[in-house]
């Protein structure tokens, strides 16, 4: 039951914006929800939500609020895909933020504010939380009248129904899916009348109306026959599964089960097909045949390991780094609690001491010396431990500086590559059968090589340069020069020192450098509006780098009260490298201004 709940979040794709696009802003949203639902729909929900956050950004530049509110609500989805359940109930919250006091006469933020709510009811039920889940539902049913496309509610009305399902709401279930039934069927619309019945087979079950269940069931697997829907097939195949499951009906159970298994691209949704080789394993094992249930019960364990080693591995990490720093600081609570006992009984003796004889005075006062002496010592001691405590923290953060950076790295690289060898190809395969038709104009052609040299610039500038063939100095001259060529904005580069050793520094500092260049150019080309932007760089022998990047575009009076992720990453990079990153942005422009003080290798 679990795994169809998360079938049930998949199941609303990005929801798209009815307006025409006129502006830079909506435009690029335009190809970022295009990129990102491709992404989604082969599944590779972290990818989409990649690009799903520069929707974000997009939609928010355009002013369009139904626009941002579509660009949230399929952020979210991506994200609740990938089991990042924390990060869309965040996204969702900020989508909430727009849709409350939004005016809902316009069909289109109508439709858009019904899917936020329909995915947040969606993630609510996969935490359990089904009363709020039934809420959100009822807002959608309260705005029912203003949701005017029938296509809309045609895909809708299904997942409303489903949560009034599982809630026991039996009437209110039915009546949504009857209608559902009723406009899929007058349409044709196989997928969708597939995926309507599939939520009406429990219902059917649970109700105990077994002919009309079995009727239900033929139907769903003729229109199975007829989809090459991935999302909807994944969706037939555990709902058959279950019922037959449901009727202690194992060999039919296995066969759905197997189905699905057998899907192209079922292997990119890992709880899916964990969840499908546990069921295959209670029906072998049920069946007798002991032999595939121990196969596939083994398969099941590898799967699961797979899916949560990275995660136990991360936290066993940072558990280790809490532990260490916690024993450390144990370690001098006790060491100053022994050093005040001590002081404490050092007190004693001496008032102890000043009632006896003067024959006694000189004994006194050595021993006074010694327990002085003592306490110096304790005290150099406990400052000792607090150093070292002070150097663990400053190590700990150092090595997960690293490791942010080496993920963000290694992210960067896994997405250049799905961008280049998915979207691109699959964007050039599309251009090449347009081109085998009569009826294709050059405007859509256009287009077309327009988007796919846009994902491939994407790509490319996510993967890191190759430091071992040329120096940071000679990266940044054929960057900025090819920059300067494409943008709008005059981009200059000048090297404050051409003679300075660059080959003696570390690939690892090389790229930080490069990459706080390449965010710092992006922002001033996208946020700023700057028409000229200019670039330096130095680095003296002794291993001092400045950096400046300097724009004359759009600033700010004040200063941002947070930082921005780009800023935030920049800030980390400049940290690792050992320096500080200062951002001034005023009315006149933004300048960014590096200071560091890297490690040069020997000279050879």
């Amino acid at each position: 039951m679990k795994a169809l709940i998360v079938v049930l979040a998949l199941m609303l794709g990005a929801p798209t914006v009815s307006h025409a696009a006129h502006d830079d802003a909506r435009l690029r949203l335009d190809r970022l929800t295009a990129v990102a639902d491709s992404l989604y729909a082969c599944g590779q929900p972290d990818s989409a939500a990649a690009v799903g956050r520069q929707a974000v950004e997009a939609a928010r530049l355009s002013g369009d609020r139904a626009a941002q509110i579509a660009a949230y609500a399929s952020l979210g989805v991506y994200q609740r895909s990938g089991g990042h359940t924390a990060d869309a109930l965040r996204t969702y919250e900020q989508g909430l933020s727009l849709a409350t006091g939004a005016q809902l006469a316009d069909s289109a933020t109508a439709e858009n504010v019904a899917t936020l709510y329909v995915n947040l009811a969606t993630l609510y039920l996969d935490e359990g939380q089904r009363g709020q889940a039934l809420a959100y539902v009822r807002k959608v049913a309260g705005m029912e009248g203003r949701l005017r496309s029938e296509a809309f509610r045609r895909q809708i009305y299904p997942v409303m129904a489903s949560i009034f399902l599982l809630n026991h709401l039996d009437a209110d279930a039915e009546g949504y899916l009857r209608r559902s039934l009723e406009l899929a069927r007058r349409d044709g619309a196989t997928d969708e009348e597939l995926m309507t019945l599939c939520y009406y087979l429990p219902l059917l079950q649970r109700q105990g109306r077994t002919a009309e269940l079995r009727r239900t069931e033929a139907r769903a697997g003729v229109l199975a026959r007829r989809t090459t829907t991935f999302m909807t097939l994944v969706n037939y195949y555990q709902t058959a599964a279950s019922v037959a499951l449901a009727d202690k009906d194992y060999p039919r159970a296995a066969r759905h089960i197997d189905g699905l298994l057998h899907l192209d691209g079922i292997e990119s949704y890992g709880y899916v097909v964990y969840d499908a080789y546990n069921n295959l394993h209670l029906c072998y094992s049920h069946m007798g045949d002991y032999r595939r249930a121990y196969e596939t019960l083994q398969q099941a364990a590898t799967l699961r390991d797979s899916l949560f080693v990275a995660e136990k591995s991360d936290a066993m990490e940072e558990m280790a780094a809490k532990y260490d720093a916690r024993e450390k600081e144990l370690k001098l609570k006790e060491s100053e609690a022994l050093r005040a006992e001590e002081e404490a009984v050092a007190s004693r003796r001496l008032t102890a001491l000043a009632g006896a004889a003067a024959a006694l005075l000189l004994g006194a006062g050595l021993l006074v010396q010694r327990q002085r002496i003592r306490a110096e010592r304790q005290r150099r001691r406990a400052e000792a431990r607090e150093r070292e405590y002070a150097d663990l923290v400053r190590s700990s953060e150092a090595r997960l500086r690293r490791s942010y950076l080496a993920g963000l790295e290694n992210e960067r690289e896994r997405l250049s590559r799905e961008l280049h060898d998915g979207v691109a190809n699959d964007l050039l395969a599309i251009e090449m059968d347009l081109r085998q038709t009569s009826d294709c104009d050059g405007k859509t052609l256009r287009r077309l090589g327009e988007a796919r040299q846009s994902v491939r610039d994407i790509s490319h500038g996510l993967l890191p340069p190759a430091f071992r063939e040329a120096t940071l100095d000679d990266v940044l001259w054929d960057y900025l020069g090819q920059t300067d060529e494409r943008a709008t904005a005059k981009v200059a580069y000048r090297c404050l020192t051409p003679d300075a050793p660059w080959e003696r520094l570390s690939q690892a500092a090389a790229l930080s450098v490069y990459r706080i260049v390449q965010e710092a150019v992006s922002n001033s080309l996208k946020h700023a509006s700057a028409s000229h932007i200019d670039v330096s760089l130095g680095l003296t022998p002794d291993g001092r780098l400045t950096l400046d990047v300097t724009d004359d575009g759009r600033g700010s009076a004040t200063p941002a009260r947070r930082l921005t992720a780009g800023q935030d990453t920049m800030r980390r990079r400049a940290a690792d490298l050992g320096g500080q990153l200062h951002v001034e942005n005023g009315s006149g422009g933004t300048h960014v201004h590096l200071d560091a003080r890297v490690e040069l290798s020997p000279p050879a």
